[in-house]
C-alpha cells in the first residue's frame, strides 16, 4: 500500500511541476497547387537540405517531387504499383 501511494504521489508531483511547451500556432507561408492530383494526402516526405517535398499521388499511382523554394513540380514518377 505504501509503495502504490508513493508512486501516485511521485506521479502527481511530477505532473504539477512539468510545463507544456509554448509553441506558436502553425502559419501558412506557401500553398502549392497540384491540379493533376486527385485524392487525399495522409503522408509526405521532405528533403530539407535539398528543399524538396515528396507527395504521393495515390489515385494516379505516382510520386510528385516539388521544389518548395519555387513551388514548381520538379519530377513525377508514375506507374508505381500499390499505394505510393
Amino acid at each position: 500500500m505504501k509503495k502504490s501511494l508513493s508512486i501516485v504521489l511521485l506521479f502527481l508531483l511530477s505532473a504539477l511541476t512539468s510545463q507544456a511547451q509554448q509553441n506558436e500556432p502553425l502559419k501558412l507561408i506557401q500553398a502549392i497547387g497540384l491540379p493533376d492530383v486527385e485524392g487525399y494526402f495522409d503522408h509526405m516526405g521532405i528533403d530539407v537540405k535539398g528543399q524538396r517535398l515528396f507527395v504521393p499521388a495515390e489515385h494516379q499511382r505516382a510520386l510528385v517531387i516539388l521544389d518548395i523554394r519555387t513551388g514548381q513540380t520538379i519530377h513525377t514518377i508514375s506507374g508505381l504499383a500499390g499505394n505510393p
